[in-house]
């Protein structure tokens, strides 16, 4: 039985389950079809006791998580610890903490022609779910969905990320050793896997990655007309103005930007200065960058990045925007052997270059002048960039605060900060159009997951209906007509 074989938790019996037939997909999808039918009559305590299941594995696993990370991509543990396992137990202590009121009934307000009736809404659970999670925080953009997910009365099968295999190898036996494969399940593989799974009719499906693969995402789940949320990136805009604190925006633009080796979906993409601090800016940001990392690539704080093609694409593009152009404010330092590449910042970058063209996602930063906040918001809002996950203002002038908020779309906005509206568990977070599609965390991800469904309940032998019942004669007019001049 495929049940069995799920749970078995042998090492070479999980390798041979990471590459699944086609078959094995479909029987397990099918598994979870008959658990989301049966779970809707499941009390609430049930979600409560997967979730506490969640919390306590993923503290047993911590460590184990932590290593798995490191050996993928180098990343530092005590980053790991941050910026994965305390989100990842934060979102589902939250959970457990909110659902009673997420899921109860909510109750709404009369109208003139429902006077009589009693209406709420109330959540229930879409059905079977799929999680496709990224690599560069493979963690808690797996754990972090999957909370929402089991916290709305949902299945959930995951796709992690093939780049990733040895964070993959232990969230698989973390999930296997904590749930049955009818409420939860792993799916390791490549794109073959991927599509396998896309042609199933799942109720909801929840994407992390390019804006181009969830383009392909979209097309798959209109097939079967399955709801998405699409968590993507973009090139996510850094604004820095002649009323900023220098110091201060520097220390968390190094920080926003070179944590993960830029490898973050919200990272600082580049920044846009204005002209007559510029060169203050730019003497702070090398203070900062000697501080925090102060040898050359490989730093044993600076993650490495995280496959041959990845810091193939880096390498090239800083070497491109050099040859077209573009100045160093920092050596340039890359290790071949270890993919490591130094934090880089570049001026004087042309918009044509890669860089500037496509969302970096490694620790390379652009600097660019403006000279007035009209030339900057025509800039922001070109179709060049669309319009970015992510937003952030230096900036000590309300005016200029509020011009930026108003004129400048984007999925979420920090001022004077980076990266900490991702922490705000009660903010939802996501993207607009290129950049994403439905909001995540917290109970924004329980509605993601869940359908608002309308109830409500009339008195038995009446209907306000009743007063326009045909025949149409004159008395009917009269009210619909006293109905439409009404303001109530």
């Amino acid at each position: 039985m495929l049940e069995t074989a799920l749970k078995d938790t042998d090492p070479k019996r999980l390798q041979m389950l990471s590459q699944p037939s086609h078959l094995d997909i479909q029987k397990l999808w099918e598994i979870q079809k008959k658990q989301a039918v049966l779970k809707r009559d499941m009390p609430i305590k049930h979600r409560l006791m997967l979730l506490k299941k969640l919390e306590n594995a993923t503290l047993s696993y911590e460590e184990r998580l932590q290593n798995a990370v490191f050996k993928d991509f180098g990343r530092a543990q005590t980053e790991t610890r941050m910026l994965e396992i305390y989100p990842s137990l934060s979102e589902v202590r939250y959970a457990i903490k909110k659902l009673p009121k997420w899921s109860a009934k909510h109750a709404v307000g009369k109208t003139l022609i429902t006077f009589s009736a009693k209406a709420w809404t109330v959540a229930e659970p879409k059905g079977v779910t799929l999680i496709i999670s990224p690599w560069n925080y493979p963690v808690f953009l797996t754990l972090g969905p999957l909370v929402s997910a089991l916290a709305a009365g949902n299945t959930a099968i995951l796709k992690t990320s093939e780049l990733t295999p040895h964070t993959s190898e232990v969230l698989q036996e973390l999930i296997y050793n904590t749930f049955n494969p009818e409420d939860v399940a792993v799916v390791q593989g490549h794109a073959e896997t991927a599509q396998a799974l896309l042609e199933l009719p799942f109720d909801h499906i929840f994407f992390t990655g390019s804006t181009q693969v969830g383009s392909i995402i979209m097309q798959k789940a209109a097939q079967h007309l399955s709801s998405v949320t699409l968590e993507l990136g973009g090139k996510s805009p850094t604004i820095v103005d002649q009323t900023a604190n220098i110091e201060d925006a520097a220390k968390k633009i190094v920080w926003g930007k070179f944590v993960n080796a830029g490898q973050t979906c919200i990272a600082p993409d580049f920044l846009m200065v204005h002209e007559s601090v510029t060169e203050k800016l730019e003497i702070a940001l090398v203070k900062e960058l000697d501080k925090r990392y102060p040898d050359p690539a490989p730093h044993h704080d600076l993650a490495k990045i995280v496959s041959d093609k990845h810091y193939l694409r880096l390498k090239n593009a800083i070497q491109e925007a050099i040859d077209l152009g573009a100045k160093p404010i920092t050596p340039i330092h890359t290790n071949d052997a270890t993919r490591s590449i130094a934090p880089t910042l570049l001026k004087n970058v042309p918009l044509d270059t890669l860089l500037m063209r496509e969302e970096i996602f490694g620790p390379v930063l652009p600097i660019l002048t403006y000279k007035s906040i009209t030339d900057l918001v025509k800039f922001l809002t070109s179709r060049r960039f669309g319009k970015p996950l992510a937003l952030y203002l230096f900036s000590e002038s309300q005016v200029h605060q509020e011009q930026i908020l108003a004129r400048v779309s984007a999925g979420g906005v920090c001022i004077n900060d980076c990266l900490i509206h991702l922490a705000h568990k009660k903010l939802p977070f996501g993207g607009v159009n290129q950049s994403g599609i439905g909001k995540s965390k917290g109970e924004y991800g329980f509605w993601e997951f869940s359908n608002r469904k309308s109830v409500i309940r009339q008195w038995s032998g009446f209907s306000p209906f009743s007063l326009f019942f045909s025949p149409y004669t004159d008395k009917v007019k009269v009210r619909l007509e006293w109905f439409f001049k009404s303001k109530i």
